[in-house]
């Protein structure tokens, strides 16, 4: 009987501990490899099917190279990838092609990724770090510190 009332007092105990472990996910990318290339000032081709879609392992490659460049060059502020100005996409655009060669017929293509990508980091940022804090004016002051490129303009 005392050891039926004992496993049930443990149990909750270890739910409790397993509650206090969250997970840290994985973070940020930063593309390391990728910026060192920059440096190096070697250039991966990009290869392109004929419907003008990038394919293999330099175009994963690229997609997430594009991701931080979205989220890190284009500024929170801006409402909507429509009023982004041309001369930003541009400077985006010929950031890519220090590293990458990408044909010029898939600007538009990558440009769009950028986009969504950017897209989907705003929403990231409102819904992980605006929306739990909506109530504590102190917490939204700071920017995330995943997020340190973000300015107290932005």
């Amino acid at each position: 009987m005392k050891e039926a009332v004992l496993e049930k007092e443990e149990v909750p105990n270890k739910v409790a501990e397993s509650e206090k472990k969250k997970r840290k996910g994985r973070g940020a990318t930063y593309m390391l490899t990728v910026i060192r290339k920059k440096f190096h000032g070697s250039c991966s081709t990009v290869a392109v099917n004929r419907r003008g879609q990038l394919i293999g392992p330099i175009a994963v490659e690229l997609q997430s190279y594009v991701g931080i460049l979205a989220r890190q060059s284009v500024p929170i502020t801006i409402t909507t990838w429509h009023k982004v100005p041309n001369e930003l996409k541009n400077k985006i655009w010929e950031q890519i092609l220090v590293i990458f060669n990408v044909d010029p017929r898939a600007k538009k293509r990558v440009l769009s990724s950028v986009a969504a990508k950017w897209k989907q980091f705003k929403s990231r940022l409102f819904t992980r770090h605006i929306i739990p804090f909506k109530n504590n004016l102190k917490m939204l002051r700071k920017s995330p510190s995943v997020y340190n490129f973000i300015t107290q303009k932005e």
